[in-house]
């Protein structure tokens, strides 16, 4: 796809977006047609690719007879330069994690990955009965592109490349939003690195979390809304639409990231109505249209189109909210103690609770977090704070206001952040959700630089972040590549179990390893009963993906596997094998108590006559 938007479009960056941009909505296109025929397997994806395949080669290859075929060309001086080097260090050591390491995040754990297998299953996208809402209500675009790799490969060893390629892409694309702000080839380059060497961004390059997914989607809708406003062409239009449908259809926090670009090029539009309202339009359209499915299939199950979403998740859109959770987020990645904390704590306490269910960042008893430079590591993809980059991104944005050159872009970058803190309440894991504001920071950085005094420094700064960013690369608290165990200092960093010491599926468990015994166990005994059918009784935030791992690898075909409420299992009468995976409860099955430890998972096998094996 790349090759072929090059030989309409010179430029290979531009050309890289607009690629980017149609192959995503292509999945999404052969995903959603699948569903509507139940044909989401494997041979259903594989003959979708390969017509995509072979209709790109014909393509292709009929511009070359023609003579109109040009072979896509990068710069060998962006290459030359010595932050490339460490840029495409970054990426390597990033790559080699991400295919060496089973996924093994939280959240995929217990939603990203399975509802994937559940889709695989059913044949379908639709909604179906979970425990987790997470798993159907969420945007869906990352575990869509996620389901290929996994249905061609047969196993999970390409989803995090997902997040890598992501991870790679938004490098790319930060680049050429440097070059809309003026700057010249190696200030582009170092506005990748500042972003390449974000804690955050390199500890999710290899796993299956969505955020990278999102950041990229997001720099691909700032780059394409410069480009228009440097052209005003339909096309840059049509692509402003499909960067904006693909971001929110990637993850929710993606309308706050977007709102102020999206209000500019609104405004810009009804500027000069006649000539650009059409092309308004259509983006606005084609963004409709490509959330409209996951909207209907939300709306048909919950008579609302975003569908049913926790209120620990949604501000209520108060000032007070915003204040608060604006300081919170942004203190979360400075590790030293407030001047007059205790006073602030105790004035923070009287704080409406409903309002932050997470409490804020001083008062709230969600695990040890405390600011302190002692806790910048261990080095975790849900929690690690940003703190030199955040530090760093202050001062360049203040610098940024100040000049007119960089004014409207850095005003721009600074309501994003304004905006994300009104819609989302403070968070323990808010790091997470901030790369992609990160990402439409990090040309900022590169723009602190244009003057021949504050060149001096940059040397300097560079260097600091590059070295602490090797930290989170061979330190990632669950997919290490060094476990130094034996300094007490950073012991705990991370897991002792890496690639080095240990297989794939105890690997699968590095959040929780504890539980390794206890789900293989519960498989081996499924497996050895020839179970076809399992009615899961599972908690909201429990671990349900490496159940599907280990059948997929001890079954010669997976049973059938659905969810289950815990009040119908009584009035059952299907004979199915019972599988709970709760947090502190007690279940009751034919007046048989069963207690069930937190967090490990029981396995409960009965037939209709009431019959446990």
């Amino acid at each position: 796809m790349w090759q072929v938007v090059f030989i309409y479009k010179k430029d290979w960056r531009s050309a890289f977006v607009s690629a980017a941009l149609y192959f995503g909505l292509f999945i999404c296109i052969l995903t959603e047609l699948l569903s509507v025929f139940n044909s989401l397997g494997f041979v259903g994806v594989l003959s979708g690719w390969l017509i995509y395949g072979i209709c790109l080669s014909v393509f292709l290859f009929v511009k070359y007879k023609k003579g109109e075929f040009s072979v896509l060309k990068i710069p060998f001086s962006f290459l030359r330069k010595k932050e490339s080097l460490f840029l495409g260090f970054l990426l390597l050591v990033t790559f080699f994690i991400a295919v060496c390491y089973p996924p093994n995040n939280w959240d995929s754990m217990t939603y990203h990955l399975p509802r994937i297998e559940h889709w695989l299953q059913n044949g379908n996208l639709d909604h179906y009965y979970t425990s987790n809402l997470r798993q159907v209500v969420s945007a869906p675009f990352a575990e869509i592109a996620i389901l290929h790799g996994r249905v061609l490969s047969g196993d999970d060893w390409l989803m995090n490349l997902v997040q890598w390629s992501a991870y790679l892409g938004t490098i790319i694309v930060i680049s050429r939003i440097a070059a809309s702000l003026g700057l010249d080839r190696r200030k582009q380059i170092i506005a990748s690195l500042f972003f390449a060497t974000l804690p955050m961004a390199i500890l999710q390059a290899s796993s299956t979390q969505t955020d990278l997914v999102e950041a990229f989607w997001i720099v691909c809708l700032v780059d394409r809304f410069f480009s228009w406003k440097k052209e005003r062409t339909l096309l840059l239009s049509v692509d402003f639409g499909i960067a904006l449908g693909l971001a929110i259809l990637t993850k929710g926090t993606a309308y706050a990231f977007a709102l102020p670009f999206v209000a500019y090029f609104a405004i810009l539009c009804c500027k000069d109505y006649r000539k650009y309202m059409v092309g308004a339009v259509l983006a606005a359209v084609i963004c409709l249209a490509i959330n409209m499915p996951h909207f209907t299939r939300n709306y048909i199950s919950y008579k609302n189109p975003l569908g049913i979403h926790s209120d620990k998740t949604v501000s209520d859109f108060s000032l007070s909210s915003f204040a608060i959770s604006f300081v919170s987020g942004a203190y979360v990645n400075v590790p030293v103690p407030l001047p007059f904390s205790i006073e602030i704590n105790n004035a923070l306490k009287e704080v409406d609770k409903s309002k932050f269910p997470y409490g804020s960042l001083l008062v709230h008893s969600y695990g040890s977090w405390k600011n302190d430079i002692k806790n910048i590591p261990p080095f975790h993809e849900d929690t690690a704070r940003n703190t030199l980059h955040f530090i760093i991104f202050l001062i360049a944005l203040f610098v940024s206001l100040y000049k007119k050159k960089y004014r409207v872009y850095a005003s721009l970058v600074a309501l994003s952040w304004c905006v994300f803190a009104f819609f989302i309440p403070w968070q323990p894991w808010v790091t997470r959700l901030q790369v992609p504001l990160f990402a439409i920071s990090a040309p900022l950085f590169a723009a602190l630089f244009d003057s021949e005094k504050r060149l001096r420094s940059l040397n300097f700064i560079l260097l600091f972040i590059c070295c602490f960013s090797l930290l989170p690369l061979f330190f990632n608290r669950i997919r290490p590549l060094l476990s130094i165990n034996q300094i007490p200092v950073i012991k705990n960093w991370t897991v002792k179990e890496n690639i080095w010491n240990t297989s794939r599926e105890r690997l699968l468990f590095n959040n929780k390893s504890y539980l390794y015994e206890d789900y293989r166990d519960a498989c081996i005994s499924l497996s050895e009963n020839n179970v076809q059918d399992i009615a899961l009784v599972i908690g909201g935030d429990s671990w349900e993906y490496p159940l599907w791992y280990h059948l997929r690898h001890s079954m010669v075909s997976l049973p059938h596997i659905q969810h289950l409420a815990i009040d119908s299992i009584q009035n059952s009468s299907q004979k199915v094998f019972f599988i709970n995976i709760q947090r502190d409860e007690t279940i009751t099955i034919d007046s048989t108590s069963i207690e069930v430890k937190k967090d490990i998972p029981s396995v409960y096998y009965r037939d209709n006559a009431n019959k446990t094996k």
